[in-house]
């Protein structure tokens, strides 16, 4: 029944003059999909699927956010089987240059365009503890505008991992590595990364 409804009838264009208000668009996926849309983008059904789905369904609030009720389903289902959700956050000018529909049945967003990696803000991973979903970033588009002054949630610096930043040779980090059990070489060595750009 689904193939022969035409899409147009239960979903509205969005013109950009309206999208502009939009208050995010936001996608998920689950983290073994996460490379390949990195890689190639994100098309509608995924590229290796052989009955393409029509659309790629985004959302117009974290998947968190209360108002998001339709996603809570979605997030129960993951919570039951403990499976890695990713949240991709795009680019509002970015997308909104293609055909955009509002589904009214349940707020989603769909395009039956490709939408490219370069369009990705932020890439949040949800995770479940004792107090509710949660997330990380895993990656920010203006990471590399930052300098690099500590480790994430305040955890300290370890000897391999400045070692790791600091060169790609084995022996070499192995050599960084060892020195820094001693906390005076530790700083020494992590000072020039306080002054060097990192992607995440």
């Amino acid at each position: 029944m689904i193939d022969i409804l035409d899409p147009e009838r239960i979903a509205v264009d969005v013109p950009r003059s309206i999208g502009m208000y939009i208050a995010g668009i936001f996608h998920v996926t689950t983290l073994d999909k996460l490379g390949s849309i990195l890689r190639k983008g994100l098309y509608p059904g995924g590229i290796s699927v052989r009955k393409k789905r029509m659309d790629s369904h985004f959302t117009p609030f974290f998947p968190t956010d209360p108002r998001n009720e339709f996603m809570q389903k979605r997030l129960d289902q993951a919570q039951r089987s403990n499976e890695r959700l990713i949240v991709l956050s795009y680019n509002q000018e970015e997308f909104l240059k293609r055909k955009i529909r509002l589904c009214l049945a349940n707020g989603f967003l769909l395009t039956d365009e490709h939408i490219p990696s370069t369009a990705i803000n932020i890439v949040y991973e949800l995770q479940y503890g004792n107090r509710g979903w949660d997330h990380i970033v895993l990656y920010h588009q203006h990471a590399a505008e930052h300098a690099l002054r500590g480790c994430r949630q305040g955890r300290m610096d370890t000897g391999p991992k400045i070692a790791w930043l600091l060169s790609s040779n084995p022996d070499v980090q192995k050599v960084i590595s060892q020195e820094c059990q001693d906390d005076s070489k530790r700083y020494t060595a992590f000072r020039p990364l306080q002054q060097r750009s990192v992607h995440l």
